[in-house]
C-alpha cells in the first residue's frame, strides 16, 4: 500500500499530495477562526 503512494523517485505521487492540500485546508479553517476570534476577544478587552 505504501509503495503506491510513492513516484519512481521516491517522492509522494499526485494523489497524496493532493490529499495532503485538502487536508491542510480543512484544518487551517477552524484554526484561523480560533485566532481571529481570540484577537478579536483580547482587541474587546483592551479598548
Amino acid at each position: 500500500m505504501l509503495g503506491e503512494m510513492r513516484n519512481r523517485s521516491g517522492g509522494p505521487n499526485w494523489a497524496l499530495r493532493v490529499l495532503a492540500v485538502v487536508l491542510a485546508l480543512l484544518l487551517a479553517g477552524p484554526l484561523t477562526l480560533l485566532v481571529l476570534q481570540g484577537a478579536l476577544r483580547v482587541a474587546d478587552r483592551a479598548f
